[in-house]
């Protein structure tokens, strides 16, 4: 909304001024009669200038705290988004780690062939047991020797570490996905990032999540029943008005709860 410029007020005349003389009083009097009109006219456009710029001023500042609620998202956003990275990043080190360990184990069973009871061994001979189909490597030279290299960990060394067996069975590839929990005036993260929660009583909510934690919250019947809200920063400074169906975002920093509204659903 533009802005027109200030109206200017006419300057009043010289007032009458008891004792003048007749004419000149007169002629006073007559001239700021005629400046009371134009004063009042002065006036009428100077209210409506206050009360444009009043109108402006209140239309920016609703923009600015839109612009804050905006921001708030992007922020809630941007640490979901972050979260999602870190995740990726730890489920590539794993997939490196179990590369590395399947690399590994090709590399000391290649040309390996199986254990031969009784057989001539040199040190650093590769074999496959008979019992656990793992590779060893002797650890020096013998013959005429009749124990499985699994159960003779004098002569031999095994060589597929223990890590590739565990680390296959237990790395799971995993999607990042939000948990959505439903039916509770008390909130807490690790019951999933999206919970819903329809009032059939006035509630006093609680909100658990750590530093650096969102969550999103969807709250219906706000325009029948009445919230008592915990500590709570909120993004503009004044607590929202609910109605029947609502969606609120809530994070944490240090020991601050933040709270937007996002709006009515």
């Amino acid at each position: 909304m533009s802005i027109p410029a200030k109206p200017t007020l006419t300057t009043p005349p010289t007032a009458p001024v008891r004792g003048e003389d007749r004419a000149s009083f007169a002629t006073k009097a007559n001239n700021y009669v005629v400046f009371i009109g134009t004063n009042v006219t002065d006036l009428t456009a100077a209210i409506d200038w206050q009360n444009t710029v009043f109108a402006a001023v209140e239309s920016a500042a609703d923009d600015a705290a839109q612009s804050v609620v905006d921001a708030a998202e992007k922020v809630v956003l941007a640490a979901d988004q972050v979260t999602l990275a870190e995740n990726q990043v730890a489920l590539a080190a794993d997939q490196v780690t179990l590369a590395e360990a399947a690399a590994s184990a090709a590399g000391v069973t290649a040309n390996a062939d199986a254990w031969v009871s009784g057989a001539s061994y040199s040190v650093n001979d590769n074999a496959i047991s008979q019992i656990d189909f793992k590779t060893y490597r002797a650890k020096s030279t013998f013959t005429g020797q009749t124990t499985d290299p699994s159960e003779d960990a004098t002569r031999w060394a095994n060589l597929i570490p223990d890590v590739l067996n565990g680390l296959a069975t237990s790395l799971e590839l995993q999607r990042y996905n939000e948990t959505v929990a439903t039916g509770s005036a008390t909130l807490d993260r690790a019951d999933g990032g999206i919970q819903t929660f329809t009032m059939t009583a006035n509630i006093t909510l609680a909100v658990t999540i750590a530093a650096g934690e969102s969550l999103t919250f969807h709250l219906s019947a706000g325009d029948t029943y009445a919230v008592t809200w915990p500590t709570i920063t909120w993004v503009g400074g004044s607590v929202p008005t609910l109605t029947a169906d609502d969606v609120i975002e809530f994070w944490k920093i240090g020991s601050t709860l933040y709270g937007a509204y996002v709006g009515a659903v």
